[in-house]
């Protein structure tokens, strides 16, 4: 397991992708889950970054783990911003799917990116926390 804790700030983000690919190598993630995994978690962080403070500032840390017998991936995101449930605008994206693209909002899609590439997404809030986590199978 690896844990890496930044301040939840965009220029902090080139930091959190590079350790995600060098623990993705490590484990010897193949290529196409890699790039899946780089994408969702480049989406969290963002988000995290752009609105879990509000106008203040805070940490994230960002903990990888891979259980080998069990060929899984799991990558979770703790933070103590505002809390949100990532999984309440599913609904709301995925009817936006069905819009014609001049008839969208901008943005809105990237949560529903998340849950369709990875196995599972898992959140909770506790004790202050946000914690949600990711798995993939290899």
């Amino acid at each position: 397991m690896t844990s890496l804790t930044v301040k939840a700030h965009i220029s902090n983000l080139s930091m959190v992708q590079a350790a995600l690919e060098e623990w993705l190598d490590t484990i010897g993630c193949p290529m196409k889950i890699s790039l899946q995994l780089q994408m969702a978690v480049e989406e969290l962080f963002v988000n995290v970054a752009s609105y879990a403070y509000g106008e203040g500032e805070g940490d994230l840390t960002l903990t990888f783990d891979y259980e080998e017998e069990l060929s899984l991936v799991r990558i979770s995101f703790r933070d103590q911003g505002m809390p949100f449930n990532p999984a309440e605008c599913l609904e709301k994206e995925e009817e936006s799917t069905r819009l014609q693209v001049e008839d969208r909002g901008v943005g809105g899609l990237g949560i529903l990116m998340v849950y369709k590439t990875a196995d599972q997404v898992h959140y909770s809030y506790q004790d202050g926390w946000n914690i949600l986590t990711l798995e993939k199978k290899l």
